[in-house]
């Protein structure tokens, strides 16, 4: 199994923030979207590697790059941001 270093991580693009300062999801790749669909499912890492045909450490990877453009700690966190961005994006 391999795992990308943290550091490597740590050097990526700062959180995308729309107005007043919410995040939103479009400054995901359409990957990490599918990702966060998974995990809005309440889908573990294994069961989202499995449905993408990716290992658990890419997954995990992805989640890190999702929690930073979202500017969120965890999965629920996430989840909540993503479901914010989706219900101002239906009221448009």
């Amino acid at each position: 199994m391999t795992v990308a270093p943290l550091r490597l991580l740590a050097h990526s693009a700062p959180p995308v923030h729309g107005n007043r300062g919410a995040p939103t999801v479009t400054g995901l790749t359409a990957r990490q979207q599918e990702v966060l669909a998974l995990l809005a499912r309440g889908l573990p890492n294994k069961l989202i590697a499995r449905e993408l045909d990716l290992s658990e450490s890419t997954v995990k990877v992805h989640l890190l790059a999702i929690y930073r453009v979202l500017a969120v700690r965890n999965r629920t966190e996430a989840v909540v941001a993503a479901q914010a961005y989706l219900d101002v994006k239906a009221r448009r």
